[in-house]
């Protein structure tokens, strides 16, 4: 990020000068560099098992996920710190529910795929997948991770 010299601006005599705005964006550059979202797909129909997601670049404190199916209504927003993990997804048209999963794609009656948390590791996490009955979707998966 390009500082941006505030010196000068507003005068000195002001509680918001030019020394506190430049703290202020050096702040703001950490807490940034802190921060790390990448994009994944997920074939539904692929295998159960553990599946590794990195590139984030340090080993994430708490990951945010945010899922969604092209064309279909069932999406899901999860959370994990690593001790608690919860996901509210939608399981109809105005039904949704709320788990101990961290990404769940699901009609609730005849198919799923879920995500449940195994572990942050040094470049990102492992999540552990499992179905039931034959999802045919690809998911598009949304990670944000913080350090």
């Amino acid at each position: 990020m390009e500082k941006i010299d505030f010196e000068n601006y507003p005068s000195t005599n002001s509680p918001i000068n030019g020394t506190n705005l430049n703290l202020l964006q050096d702040n703001v550059e950490d807490a940034l560099s802190d921060v790390k979202v990448l994009t994944f797909t997920r074939d539904s129909s692929a295998a159960d098992g553990a599946v590794s997601y990195n590139g984030f670049g340090f080993k994430p404190k708490l990951v945010i996920a945010l899922m969604a199916v092209d064309g279909q209504i069932y999406n899901s927003k999860g959370v994990t710190d690593g001790t608690i993990t919860k996901n509210i997804y939608q399981i109809s048209q105005a039904a949704y529910k709320v788990d101990n999963s961290f990404i769940t794609f699901s009609n609730f009656s005849s198919m799923s795929e879920t995500a449940f948390f195994q572990s942050f590791d040094d470049d990102g996490f492992t999540l552990s997948w499992s179905k039931f009955g034959n999802p045919t979707a690809v998911l598009q998966l949304i990670f944000i991770a913080f350090k």
